[in-house]
C-alpha cells in the first residue's frame, strides 16, 4: 500500500511520464483536472462539439465525433480550487464563472471570442450556471441570486437568499438554479448557521 500512496516526504517518482515532483500534490502539484460538467453544442458551421471549463481556467471545445481540437478560450488564472463551475449554453453562447474574483463571461460559440464580462464578486465560485429567457443565473458565494441579461451581461437581479429564506443561509456549496414553468428553484442553506434550516425557494422569472 505504501508504494501507491503519495509520499509526504516528496519522494521521487517511478512513473517515467510524471517524475517527481509532478505525480505528487504534497510536492507541489496544482489541481488542474476538470470539475464543471460538459456542454454539447453545434457551432455556427454545423459541427457539434463538446465543450468544458478545466481548473486551469481554459475552456476547450472538441469535435465531438473525432474529439479533435475545436477552439479554447482563456477565462480565469489557475489556482487551488478555481474555475470548478458548470457552465451553460444559451443557444448562442457558452457563458460561465471564472474565479479567483467571481467574473460571469459569455464566449462566442464558434470561435471562443468574449462577448462580455460581468462582474458576481464572489471570490471562488462553485455554483452552476443556468439560462432560460434569455438571462443567465447563477447563486453567489455572498448567498445571492444573481441574474445577467444574456445578450449583453447586464446585471438584473441581485438579491439576497436570506431575504425569503427567513434565517441567515450561506451558499458555499456547488448549488445551482432549476428552471422550470417559467420559475426559478433555488436552494439556500447548503453550509449555513445552525438556527437556519435548509430551504428551497421559488422565485418567477423575469
Amino acid at each position: 500500500m505504501q508504494e501507491l500512496s503519495h509520499s509526504p516526504a516528496c519522494e521521487a517518482s517511478d512513473n517515467p511520464e510524471a517524475p517527481y515532483p509532478l505525480d505528487d500534490p504534497l510536492c507541489g502539484q496544482l489541481d488542474l483536472d476538470f470539475g464543471a460538467a460538459a456542454n454539447l453544442f453545434t457551432t455556427a458551421a454545423g459541427t457539434k462539439v463538446v465543450g468544458d471549463l478545466q481548473k486551469s481556467g481554459v475552456y476547450h471545445v472538441a469535435n465531438a465525433n473525432t474529439m479533435g481540437p475545436v477552439w479554447t478560450a482563456l477565462v480565469g488564472p489557475s489556482c487551488f480550487a478555481c474555475n470548478a463551475a458548470s457552465t451553460a449554453f444559451d443557444g448562442s453562447s457558452i457563458d460561465g464563472v471564472a474565479t479567483p474574483g467571481g467574473t460571469m463571461f459569455s464566449l462566442d460559440l464558434s470561435a471562443g471570442t468574449t462577448n462580455w464580462l460581468s462582474p458576481v464578486g464572489d471570490g471562488t465560485h462553485y455554483q452552476s450556471i443556468s439560462t432560460a429567457d434569455a438571462v443567465v443565473w447563477t447563486v453567489a458565494g455572498t448567498s445571492n441570486l444573481d441574474g445577467f441579461d444574456a445578450a449583453s451581461g447586464q446585471p438584473l437581479v441581485r438579491r439576497p437568499l436570506s431575504a425569503d429564506a427567513g434565517a441567515p443561509v450561506t451558499n458555499l456549496t456547488s448549488s445551482g438554479v432549476a428552471i422550470a414553468e417559467h420559475q426559478l428553484f433555488v436552494a439556500a442553506g447548503g453550509a449555513r448557521y445552525a438556527s437556519a434550516p435548509g430551504y428551497v425557494i421559488a422565485y418567477k422569472s423575469p
